[in-house]
């Protein structure tokens, strides 16, 4: 079986992201953990890049560009991941960037691909900032296929591969408000508003199913506990939460477990996001589970067909939006009565 970046990851006990960037001698990176990461690499027999060194690639190496918001996300390690595995047979190397979120280290990247002269640009910007149609014109002059996935906005058209936004607010509400819920919490990226993506996907679902008693609650607020508890303590309390991120399931139901109520008899529990540790929640955990691997496969297998011209793909930019699979498990339920919580308080 050949080896897989995936297991030199899990045996040098770092990421996806960490163990790339030493392959391609990125820097950053302490140089024991580089040198365990290569002895892996080399012990498990993977095949490496044919030019190790993305500063000076032989004529028989293309190089990949590739930008990032954060290279520790999942999505992120997902699409290096889907690289390790599609690209370095066929003779690429990759440049890395990451951008914070910050517009301007976007362009600087593209940029320093363009002098580079990649053979292939993969984009999550990450900021709301449109990428400049300056740059994407040299690429488009040079044949050099850009490919953009999740939520990165551009002021051209580009090829793109993302989850569909739209059906993902939809499939949650949908399913709450058919249990019954009408007082639903939606923790989520808020800080700028109903911003495209997400977030505006969600405000325009709550508005279509005339949920006017909804919450929106910023999960970047460093007092968004102490908001969900008062919510929860309040009366009407909400009988439903959406956590838009698993990662942030646990400190919620901590909350909720310190007020005293239980999920789903109290409040229901529906998460948004990755699937891998959904089921190892007690009770087990309700969610919207976004296929992360699917994505990066078809943001790689998109970019390959531009790199090679496959002529079924056309001319026009191919949007491509993956949709997302509802997994009912023991978080959510019909909303308990008023009644029953009044005295459910007052037993407590």
């Amino acid at each position: 079986m050949k080896a897989s970046i995936r297991q030199i990851a899990r045996e040098a006990g770092v990421g996806v992201a960490t163990v790339m960037r030493a392959l391609h001698h990125e820097p950053g990176i302490a140089s024991a953990t580089r040198e365990r990461i290569w002895a892996i690499a080399e012990r498990l027999q993977y095949r490496l890049p044919v030019s190790p060194s993305p500063t000076a690639p032989d004529k028989s190496t293309r190089t990949i560009g590739c930008i990032f918001h954060a290279l520790s996300t999942i999505p992120e390690n997902a699409i290096l991941a889907a690289l390790a595995e599609h690209m370095p047979p066929k003779g690429f190397a990759l440049f890395i960037k990451e951008t914070a979120g910050m517009s301007i280290r976007t362009r600087d990247a593209l940029s320093f691909f363009l002098k580079q002269d990649v053979g292939g640009v993969v984009i999550r910007s990450g900021h709301d900032t449109p990428i400049p149609a300056e740059l994407l014109r040299q690429f488009a002059l040079r044949s050099v296929p850009v490919v953009t996935y999740n939520y990165t906005p551009t002021e051209l058209p580009c090829d793109w591969v993302g989850f569909d936004e739209p059906f993902i607010a939809e499939m949650a509400l949908r399913y709450l408000t058919g249990l019954g819920h009408r007082r639903i919490v939606s923790l989520g990226s808020y800080a700028h508003g109903f911003v495209p993506g997400r977030p505006l996907s969600m405000y325009q679902a709550f508005h279509r199913h005339q949920l006017s008693t909804a919450y929106f609650v910023d999960i970047g607020d460093s007092n968004y506990g102490q908001i969900v508890g008062e919510m929860l303590h309040s009366t009407p309390r909400p009988t439903c939460i959406i956590v838009d991120g698993i990662e942030w399931v646990p400190p919620i139901m901590k909350i909720i477990q310190a007020l005293g109520l239980q999920i789903p008899a109290h409040v229901s529990l529906l998460s948004i996001g990755h699937q891998w540790h959904a089921h190892t929640f007690l009770p087990h955990l309700s969610h919207v589970a976004l296929p992360e691997h699917e994505l990066a496969e078809r943001v790689i297998q998109l970019l390959q067909q531009r790199i090679t011209r496959d002529p079924s793909l056309g001319e026009a930019p191919v949007r491509i939006a993956i949709q997302p699979a509802l997994v009912k498990r023991s978080t959510c339920a019909v909303p308990v009565h008023s009644d029953t919580l009044r005295q459910f308080n007052h037993d407590q």
